[in-house]
């Protein structure tokens, strides 16, 4: 039974040779015994996986069964207390759990209105080194659920964007009332702005107002 066994203990038997050679032959068949390990592999690249999603693989003197879990249930339900307190999430909440200060969350949750870049984000802050950035501001806050990803099951894309989520848009309004539209966000922008080099401002200038067009 394969449930005892380990992937490397696996073997890999042929059902119909025949159209396994042809198969092989015409490059439409990978290396043999390798699909359960590429199984593994892909779901262990997902956005949401957990060692407890790991595929399961049973089998039975007449069945082989496969156990894919979705990696799009994360969440458990929550009770109407939960909810409440959601709805009153304050900075006091969150801010020990970030490690950040206000201002800082601030000027991110203002500019991920509209969707940017990493390579964006980085200009507004005045940094260079990607691996830092993403440690010290967008990992914390896509933890806390309060920045997401344009694409989730695909962190490393390279065109990946990052945008405020819901909950991170009631920690906003919650901290300084609701931002008062486009012009708003354009003016707590342009004053971030302000305390960049000047080759920093010419660039950044340049991505607000692609993303005012």
């Amino acid at each position: 039974m394969v449930q005892d066994l380990s992937l490397d203990e696996i073997s890999s038997e042929r059902r119909n040779p025949i159209l396994a050679d042809v198969m092989g032959q015409l490059g439409y068949m990978e290396k043999r015994g390798s699909g359960l390990k590429k199984i593994c592999h892909e779901t262990e690249m997902l956005h949401s996986y957990k060692s407890s999603r790991k595929p399961v693989f049973k089998s039975n003197s007449s069945q082989f069964i496969t156990i894919i879990f979705s990696m799009e249930y994360d969440k458990p339900m929550q009770s109407k207390a939960d909810c409440n307190t959601s709805k009153r999430l304050g900075w006091h909440q969150v801010g020990t759990k970030l490690g950040l200060s206000w201002d800082d969350v601030e000027k991110m949750f203002v500019a991920l209105q509209k969707p940017l870049s990493l390579a964006e984000l980085k200009v507004l802050y005045g940094w260079s080194n990607s691996t830092k950035f993403k440690d010290k501001y967008l990992k914390p806050l896509l933890e806390l659920h309060l920045v997401e990803m344009a694409f989730p099951n695909k962190p490393t894309s390279p065109h990946q964007k990052y945008f405020l989520s819901n909950r991170g848009k009631e920690l906003l309004v919650a901290e300084n009332g609701n931002v008062g539209g486009d012009n708003d966000v354009v003016r707590k922008i342009s004053s971030m702005i302000a305390s960049l080099s000047d080759e920093e401002k010419l660039i950044a200038r340049a991505i607000l107002l692609s993303q005012n067009k």
